[in-house]
């Protein structure tokens, strides 16, 4: 009976302690859609985390990549970013993304997201979104 209670005592002390916040994690994915028109960049807090879409503009031939930089603890930046991979014929499509963070943090966060093409001699990036979201 004592190593009864004494394992239940164990497993109990055990269930009860606190763990640390596993650190964010970052997804993407995109592919190319065509019929739509282009959508406005939205922020959605979801349970596991938070999803960032939008719809990028680019002539066929290009794929999207994503990279999150966290600028300090509630300021992230979202750059996505258009690569020609082939040559194509110059037909507009929209590309569509989805930037997913996983195990962030509660509190108030500020979010950039810039789209950029990379041989684009048009300028650096553009700022597609700016704007504050909550994770609860």
């Amino acid at each position: 009976m004592r190593r009864l209670l004494l394992a239940l005592g164990v497993l109990v002390a055990s269930c009860g302690t606190p763990t640390e916040p596993a650190d964010p994690v970052f997804q993407f994915h995109s592919e190319v859609i065509f019929g739509i028109r282009t959508l406005e960049t939205t922020v959605a807090v979801k349970v596991y985390g938070v999803d960032i879409s939008g719809v990028f503009p680019t002539d066929l031939g290009y794929v999207l990549s994503g990279s999150l930089e966290m600028v300090n603890d509630h300021q992230l930046i979202l750059t996505v970013k258009a690569i020609k991979d082939r040559e194509a014929p110059a037909v507009r499509v929209q590309n569509y993304y989805v930037g997913r963070i996983i195990h962030l943090p509660r509190g108030e966060y500020d979010l950039q997201v810039f789209e950029t093409v990379s041989d684009s001699p048009v300028g650096p990036s553009e700022l597609a979104f700016h704007g504050t979201f909550r994770v609860d």
